[in-house]
């Protein structure tokens, strides 16, 4: 996988990612090639919880 040097999440724009709020509350989400990259947005800043593959069962991977 590419660095993540390149991935446009900024502390900035926190909502750019898409809301998965259906697996976590919190969980918001950008797409990077063939994977997702999982964050929670976190006072004035984020944290990036997870990446996983974008054809994996993600719920399950929540659990």
């Amino acid at each position: 996988m590419n660095s993540l040097k390149n991935v446009a999440i900024s502390p900035k724009f926190p909502l750019i990612g898409r809301s998965y709020s259906q697996i976590r509350h919190y969980l918001r989400g950008i797409p990077m090639q063939n994977y997702i990259i999982f964050y929670r947005i976190i006072d004035e800043d984020i944290e990036i919880m997870r990446v996983i593959r974008g054809d994996w069962n993600l719920e399950a991977m929540f659990e």
